[in-house]
Order: structure tokens, then sequence, then C-alpha cells
């Protein structure tokens, strides 16, 4: 019993710690922005499929798995979202492959090509509408080891990586609003807690797994290991049990305040350019 009511404030004070952290280390909550950086991804290996958010297309898979929950056969990756056209100009879409890789942007397609080894290939000249564009890219693994990488021009730059700063999805795919089109058969988008998708909220552990640096401790073979975490040596220092219990509950009332009013319906208008 003594053991227990030492240890017992040495556990809530860790709580509080990583409740703090998870305020100050994770990502941003940007519920009322009207779109997000980053584009909905899709891996399927034959029956079984994962979900997620990838920043851009920039990918050497080489003989590996596309997702840790697959496994390193032949797959299938789809990504969708909006890309931020700022000029009115010709583009060209370009792709380092190795694979087959179709590209629809605005609902036409734009490249289309397929390698049997890593090689460059180019779609048409084409001059897309300005402001966000609907982004379509579906990728297929056709050899052993596979490769993507997407690549753009136009009369006013040359060749560059597709900017991961000019990539968006709609909230609404990460169930961060409700989403009409959602699949109930499909268990990624089935509804998890709260009413959200399955990956959504794997998407959301994902970046608290970052934000609290648990790849310090939980490597996966072939991860960077990540920064030490803060030291918890002094985070009970001059707190009772009570004023830490107090710190909790009010932490826990924000959170359920801040889930409502992100499930809540809005509208913004939002400036491009």
């Amino acid at each position: 019993m003594h053991v227990t009511r030492i240890l017992l404030p040495i556990f809530v004070a860790l709580n509080l710690f990583a409740t703090s952290l998870c305020s100050y280390a994770a990502p941003p909550d940007d519920d009322d922005e009207e779109f997000r950086l980053g584009l909905v991804a899709e891996y399927r290996v034959g029956e079984r499929a994962v979900t997620r958010i990838d920043p851009d297309v920039a990918f050497a898979w080489d003989e590996a798995a596309p997702d840790a929950r697959l496994s390193a056969e032949r797959f299938e990756a789809t990504w969708r979202g909006l890309v931020l056209i700022r000029l009115e100009a010709k583009h060209r879409l370009h792709a380092f492959v190795h694979g087959e890789v179709t590209v629809e942007l605005d609902g036409k397609r734009v490249l289309h090509g397929s390698a049997k080894q890593p090689q460059w290939i180019s779609g048409d000249e084409f001059v897309p509408g300005f402001a966000e564009r609907p982004l379509v890219v579906t990728f297929r693994k056709t050899e052993p080891a596979a490769q993507l990488k997407l690549f753009w021009s136009s009369d006013s730059f040359g060749l560059e990586p597709l900017p991961p700063e000019l990539l968006f999805h709609d909230p609404s795919r990460l169930g961060l609003r409700p989403d009409p089109a959602a699949n109930p058969n499909n268990p990624d988008e089935a509804q998890g807690r709260d009413g959200v998708p399955t990956y959504a909220l794997i998407e959301r552990g994902r970046q608290q797994f970052a934000a609290f640096r648990c790849g310090r401790c939980h490597v996966r073979e072939g991860d960077a290991v990540a920064p030490a975490a803060p030291s918890l040596q002094h985070v009970a220092g001059g707190m009772t049990v009570e004023q830490i219990a107090k710190r909790l509950n009010e932490s826990e009332v924000k959170d359920k305040q801040a889930s409502g009013a992100a499930s809540a319906p809005r509208s913004r208008d939002k400036a491009t350019g």
C-alpha cells in the first residue's frame, strides 16, 4: 500500500507530462483551414488495403513493401487530392518510374506510361485551370522492384519535383468533417471512435507517434531512430496529486470542447495565388 502511494503520483505526473507534450509537440491544429497539406493515399495488395496521408509522391520502394501493414508483393497505389496551380501557363508532368503510372489533373489524363527499368517518362503539354485542381495519381508495381517520383515543368520554371507545399486534401477525407462519400465496406473508411474513420485515427496516431518520439524505442527495420524525448526526472516537482488531477480534468474538458467544435459545420473564404 505504501509503495502504491509513492508510485501513483509518478504515474499521474507522467500522464500529465504526456498531455502537455501533446499540446506542445504535436502538429498544429488547423481545423479551420479549408484544405490540408498532403494527398490521401490508398495502397492495396490483393484484398488488403490501407489508407494514409502522404506529403508528396516521391518513393523508391525497391523490393520493400510500400507500408508496414502490407506485404512486399506487387501492389497498387492511388493518391487523391488537389494541386495548387499558381500560373496560367503551359505545364508538363514527368515521372521517374519503375512500374506503371497514370496521372489525371482536373479530370484529364496528363501522364501515362510504364517502365521495366527505372527511367524518365513525360506527358504532353497542357494548360491547367487556376487555383486548386483535382489530382489523381495511380501506380502499379509490375516488376520485383518499384519506384515513383513525380516532377513538373512549365513555361515559367524548369524541371522540379512536384512541391509538397502545393499538394492538399479535403479534411472531410480524414473524418474531420462529415464525408458522405465514405464507403462503409472499406475497413479504413469504417466509422471508428466518435464517428471518425479508422484511417483518420491511424493518421492521428502516426502524428502523435512522431510528436512523442516513440520511435526512440519502437523502431521498425529500416526506420531512423527518433531523437531522445525530454527528461521526465523533474516533471512532478512542486505539484501535489490533487493539482495534477485538476490539470488532467481541465485538459480532458478542453479536448472534448475542441472535438465538438471540429465536427461543427463551418465555411470560410480562401484566397488563392
